[in-house]
């Protein structure tokens, strides 16, 4: 028994008509697609020279304060749980109100937050 052979029609081209353009590649976010390491050490290098810069701020004054006697000393050293706790609770106030704000401006769809942190940073 013989199948008869199908033919696929044809369909019509304009020939003036132009291919659609090839689709763009997908964007890459570089926190979820790039390497961990490199990426940490990224982020993370801010903060260690803010934290080494305070802690060299700390044990200059501790050396100055020691010094002056042994009751400055003493008094500092009462003193200085109140004072690590106030720059503590306020470096988190400012690092939350500047992620809220870029957050929200990119959210809303302005590419400009760079210049409301460099105003935060400033203050």
């Amino acid at each position: 028994m013989k199948c008869p052979i199908s033919r696929v029609a044809e369909i019509p081209v304009d020939e003036e008509e132009r291919p659609l353009p090839p689709p763009e590649a997908p964007v890459r976010n570089a926190l979820l697609d790039g390497p961990i390491l490199r990426t940490l050490l990224w982020l993370a290098w801010p903060n260690v020279i803010a934290l080494s810069a305070g802690t060299c701020v700390v044990i200059a004054e501790t050396s100055y304060i020691g010094r002056l006697g042994v009751e400055s000393l003493a008094a500092m050293a009462l003193v200085f749980p109140f004072v690590i706790l106030t720059m503590t609770m306020s470096g988190g106030a400012m690092g939350g109100g500047v992620a809220s704000a870029i957050a929200r401006a990119l959210g809303a769809g302005d590419r400009r937050p760079r210049l409301d942190a460099g105003r935060a940073c400033a203050c």
